[in-house]
């Protein structure tokens, strides 16, 4: 057996188990997308337009410019959610099946983010809610 047969044969076995170690953490990254996914999902399909109802009826003036933003994208989740769920989890199902973990990982920071956007935007109209409660023009 030549050297080069040698370093071939340890690097396989190397790589087997890097892969073998990795999995569970990959079966772990799949399962928090989903969840992510989810959270997202149902919050921009079941509650959103209830808060732009509510807004609407409280006619508080001009809403800014996030909180229309995540409206608009909401319709769009409501009115394509039969494109949304199998792209999601057509990306979920390649993502683990290619094990990029990168890429899960940035999905997953994005799915944080738009958590924490959704969340900012529907609260942002609550200053002027306050504002008119309380008599300030």
């Amino acid at each position: 057996m030549t050297d080069g047969e040698v370093n071939a044969d340890l690097k396989a076995l190397v790589d087997q188990e890097v892969e073998r170690r990795l999995r569970p953490l990959t079966v772990v990254m799949t399962l928090i997308l989903l969840y992510y996914g989810v959270k997202v999902f149902s919050y921009m399909v079941f509650d959103v337009p209830k808060l732009k109802q509510m807004y609407d009826e409280m006619d508080i003036g001009e809403l800014p410019t996030a909180t229309k933003l995540l409206f608009t994208i909401s319709k769009v989740f409501v009115n394509g959610w039969f494109i949304a769920i199998p792209l999601f989890l057509g990306l979920v199902i390649w993502l683990q099946l290619k094990q990029k973990r990168v890429a899960q990982a940035v999905f997953i920071f994005l799915l944080m983010v738009a958590t924490s956007f959704q969340v900012e935007a529907a609260m942002m109209p609550w200053f002027k809610i306050i504002d008119k409660l309380s008599g300030h023009p």
